[in-house]
């Protein structure tokens, strides 16, 4: 009893992350889309990484949200959905990590180097940069949607053992791709950063 209270709790509250990250990042879409602020590469990587956060949250939260209430996933619906269930989650993650990443880099050359923003990097550049991201983790993860998989087995995606075990590998790189290396090289960018801003000071 106390266990189905718990997880409906938690779908609740993933149901809520839901409507309140979709309306905070369409806001967040349309202010900085304005005439003012779409020129600046700090506002362009917000927009790219609020499309990508809004995706991860239509998969990871929703997920939560029906199996407390419905007894069912996503990935459970069918093996289609199953395969773009597993693709969103991972393009997403990917793509908004390191999105993230090369905003902190912009920043940092921009206190570093005096013209980067006006001669270097505009937001032209920035705009090109956010979409490689983006085709880069696409293309990275477009295997999952194409792997084979057995008809009779509708909850599982990746039935066949030469692409379960080849999709399990993945999960691992992903850890990597979206968690680990993005998490350390935010680290160093803005250790860098802070100790540059000192010292300019």
């Amino acid at each position: 009893m106390a266990e189905n209270f718990f997880m409906s709790a938690i779908g609740l509250y993933c149901l809520l992350l839901i409507i309140i990250g979709t309306i905070g990042n369409l806001l967040t879409i349309y202010i900085c889309l304005r005439r003012r602020l779409r020129s600046y590469t700090t506002f362009i990587f917000i927009v790219f990484m609020c499309i990508c956060d809004t995706f991860s949250l239509y998969i990871w939260c929703l997920d939560h949200f029906m199996e407390p209430f419905f007894s069912l996933t996503i990935e459970e619906l069918s093996p289609i959905t199953c395969r773009i269930g597993f693709f969103v989650q991972f393009f997403s993650l990917q793509s908004s990590s390191w999105l993230l990443v090369m905003s902190s880099l912009d920043r940092y050359l921009g206190v570093r180097i005096k013209q980067w923003r006006t001669i270097y990097f505009k937001a032209n550049q920035a705009l090109f940069c956010s979409f490689s991201i983006v085709a880069l983790s696409l293309i990275a993860n477009s295997q999952l949607l194409v792997l084979g998989m057995e008809k009779n087995k509708i909850h599982e995606c990746y039935s066949r053992n030469s692409v379960e075990d080849w999709i399990n590998t993945w999960k691992r790189v992903h850890t990597y791709i979206y968690s680990i290396v993005p998490s350390v090289s935010l680290f160093l960018i803005n250790t860098i950063l802070f100790y540059t801003t000192l010292v300019l000071c």
